[in-house]
């Protein structure tokens, strides 16, 4: 019985990691990889370029939050 439980954890815990395993693949692949290849392989070579791109766009609203919030906290 306590196999089990234990097995069941270990599945519990493949389905928890699994999309957080595909995002991070998912950013550090290149278009073409992301494109041509299969979601849970790994890339051939790593690209941040896309996480570079979003944290340029991201950060004027991350500013503008922060100007917010933190005065009010």
């Amino acid at each position: 019985m306590k196999i089990l439980s234990h097995l069941l954890i270990v599945i519990i815990g493949i389905f928890w990691a699994l999309p957080i395993y595909t995002l991070v693949i998912g950013v550090v692949k290149p278009l073409s990889d992301v494109l041509a290849t299969p979601v849970y392989t790994p890339p051939n070579r790593l690209d941040f370029s896309a996480l570079y791109k979003v944290a340029q766009e991201l950060a004027p609203v991350l500013l503008n939050t922060a100007l917010v919030v933190v005065p009010t906290a």
